[in-house]
């Protein structure tokens, strides 16, 4: 349905959680933000359990910079599902949009154990971007050790990882002189 036509049936039917939900959607995919944050936060009150409209909303609110309620909304996601490996990427990024470093590496702390090697690889080289961001190195070289052993069964990766280190710790040691 098109979103004229979704307007339309809402309009018929305010109360039916789908109808909403997909207009939401639709709203956010054309990059409307502002409608997607009034249908969302509709549809959650409709369907307060949806993960996904929970996770949307939260894009959505770092879309239009109001970045506690986007905050809220996928600590909100994250209390119904705490599986949701993207749900705390997404928290990150606006934790980081919100200038709090801390809070960011924090998110995918917790984030953590619910990933696989690689993805913890990945991870600890997003923690260790936001450790050089923060100007401490020394963390941020820990953060790259760690990445480095994770990514054993790929080299490639390990390639960049140690390339990144090395930078660092050039930074590091030109400091120290």
């Amino acid at each position: 349905m098109e979103i004229q036509a979704l307007e339309e049936a809402v309009e018929r039917t305010p109360g039916v959680a789908e109808l909403r939900g997909r207009l939401a959607k639709r709203h956010m995919l054309s990059q409307d933000y502002p409608r997607a944050v009034e249908q969302y936060e509709y549809f959650v009150r409709l369907a307060p359990r949806d993960v996904a409209g929970w996770n949307n909303l939260g894009i959505c609110y770092r879309r239009v910079h109001s970045f506690d309620r986007a905050v809220a909304a996928f600590e909100h996601a994250l209390q119904r599902d705490p599986g949701l490996l993207g749900t705390y990427t997404n928290l990150a990024e606006t934790r980081e949009a919100q200038g709090d470093l801390p809070g960011a590496m924090a998110t995918l702390e917790r984030m953590l154990p619910l990933l696989p090697r690689d993805g913890q690889a990945r991870t600890h080289d997003m923690l260790a971007q936001l450790s050089f961001r923060r100007q401490d190195y020394a963390l941020a070289v820990r953060h790259l050790d760690h990445a480095v052993e994770l990514a054993a069964g790929n080299r490639a990766m390990q390639q960049v990882l140690i390339a990144r280190r090395q930078k660092i710790q050039q930074l590091i040691d030109g400091q120290a002189r």
